[in-house]
């Protein structure tokens, strides 16, 4: 029976890396608001589920149903795909995600400013906006 506060439902999904098959016959619903984990051996398909579901991978079977539209995912790799070496504060980091609506290499006013202020203070990461990304922990990052 279909869950009408679902916003994500995985229909028999099949996905693939390359010629590989990773992930036959999945099929479930997440609810609006439900905290889910995702867990499993190291190569048993949990990123290439995630990249199905974020649409960076095309199904080869079945399908991902989901209301939110893909530019309003958002997903946490288990590494952060950025050179540590790079110049850039979190505060920076952070005001990158403005970048879809706004465009990149742009200048931010004041409103940029204060949601990328809100978002750290939601985050508990206020106190790390001026440390450069290479400075943080495994945990912080």
């Amino acid at each position: 029976m279909a869950d009408a506060n679902a916003r994500l439902r995985l229909c028999d999904l099949q996905l693939a890396q390359g010629s590989r098959t990773v992930l036959e016959h999945i099929s479930g619903e997440f609810r609006d608001g439900a905290v889910t984990a995702l867990i499993g051996a190291n190569g048993t398909g949990k990123s290439t589920l995630i990249q199905g579901i974020m649409g960076m991978l095309k199904p080869i079977a079945g399908r991902v149903e989901c209301s939110v539209p893909k530019e309003r995912r958002a997903w946490l790799p288990q590494q952060l795909a950025l050179d540590l070496t790079f110049p850039m504060s979190v505060e920076e980091l952070v005001m990158t995600g403005s970048w879809p609506s706004h465009g990149a290499l742009k200048g931010y006013c004041a409103a940029h400013y204060r949601k990328g202020r809100e978002i750290m203070a939601r985050l508990g990461i206020s106190h790390l906006a001026h440390r450069p990304l290479g400075e943080l922990s495994g945990g912080q990052r």
